[in-house]
């Protein structure tokens, strides 16, 4: 397929193009009044198979039945492949996620001013990023696109709260000039920053993957961004045009910003409480700066690299072994899997109580939608 390009307007036109679908049903449950009670209804809607629950308003339960099929060109052998890639390296994945995904979002001054409006720097920080996790985990692990899995629900859920806030930022009068909050360019970047940049980092990491393994996870997020409102025109052909989208979408939208700084340290300060001891205090700052590069993580005020940038190697041929020693068999996979498996749990319920995000239409926004405060508040 011949390379796309990212053209100025191109980007242009993004920057001001939304998810009506989306909007819409937004708006007509803000208009609904009840706010609470849409919200527990809606977060008893877990797996994908499970019928939509005849108590929500019609134009709900329209968009919950509507947006839940696969695209027509969903390959299930490619979605299993790439599903299957994530599960043999999720922990690096999840990293590149961390330490990579998030940051390069953090260095646009727009969407950063967004993600920090709206509670608590360090609450926010690590809910946003174990709910960023959860996700992953519920449209990446074998069988979350199925009918008994989690993720399309997941993903109809995020875009329906990424529908609302946009609508509460219109309704507060959040208008620079040219965009629109939540548009297409950064739906489509923060699509490309799951999919493409996991994929670079495992390369950064050491992982030496076919161009298969590439396509089928560019094509399971691609599945993804379909159903969260992506246009569908915008979807990636492979792993070097979702990359260059990013490279596109560096040189014109990367800038410093105390939003970005912010969120950036406050995503340290999560990720130093993941690691046991002091011994490694510096190993987060060194991984976002291998991961991201330097000019992104001064611009973000990251710290500079310590002595644990020699552990860089190390962990590298620790991947490399790990990915070897999966090679030997059943046995040796289902050992590491576990490995990941209990890390990544670990991960999830850190701040938690193992509780699952409920990924509700945000209560902080209801002042600027003229709510009634919930009660116990």
């Amino acid at each position: 397929m011949a390379a796309r390009e990212w053209t100025d307007t191109l980007l242009d036109e993004l920057l001001t193009a939304t998810d009506p679908t989306a909007d819409a049903v937004a708006a007509a449950v803000l208009a609904d009044g009840r706010l609470d009670a849409i919200n527990a209804l809606m977060r008893s809607l877990t797996h994908n198979a499970e019928p939509v629950p005849a108590e929500l308003p019609p134009p709900v339960i329209d968009y919950f039945e509507r947006t839940a099929a696969l695209p027509p060109w969903a390959d299930p052998a490619r979605i299993d492949a790439g599903e299957a890639l994530f599960v043999r390296y999720g922990l690096p994945a999840l990293q590149g996620l961390m330490l990579r995904a998030l940051p390069e979002c953090y260095a646009m001054p727009a969407g950063a001013e967004i993600l920090i409006q709206t509670g608590r720097l360090d609450h926010l920080t690590r809910q946003r990023v174990l709910e960023t996790v959860h996700f992953t985990v519920d449209v990446m692990v074998p069988g979350g696109l199925g009918p008994e899995g989690r993720g399309i629900r997941s993903a109809q859920r995020v875009r329906l709260l990424h529908a609302a806030i946009r609508t509460h930022l219109r309704a507060a009068g959040w208008a620079p000039a040219g965009r629109q909050p939540i548009n297409q360019l950064e739906m489509v970047a923060t699509l490309g920053s799951f999919s493409a940049l996991i994929v670079d980092s495992l390369r950064r990491f050491g992982v030496d993957l076919t161009a298969e393994e590439e396509g089928a996870y560019i094509h399971c997020w691609n599945v993804v961004g379909y159903i969260m409102g992506v246009r569908e025109d915008l979807l990636f052909h492979d792993l070097d045009d979702g990359l260059a989208l990013w490279r596109r979408v560096r040189e014109r939208e990367r800038g410093r910003s105390p939003a970005g700084s912010a969120l950036a340290g406050a995503l340290l300060d999560f990720a130093n409480g993941l690691v046991p001891g002091r011994l490694f205090d510096g190993i987060n700052a060194t991984m976002l700066r291998h991961l991201c590069g330097d000019e992104l993580a001064d611009l973000l005020d990251v710290p500079p690299s310590n002595w644990t940038r020699f552990f860089l190697g190390r962990y590298r041929r620790l991947v490399a072994a790990g990915d070897a020693f999966q090679d030997l068999g059943p046995f040796a996979r289902w050992i590491v899997r576990r490995i990941s498996h209990t890390m990544i749990t670990s991960l999830i319920g850190r701040g938690r109580a193992g509780e699952r995000p409920s990924f509700d239409i945000p209560a902080e926004l209801r002042a600027g939608w003229k709510l009634p405060p919930k009660e116990g508040r």
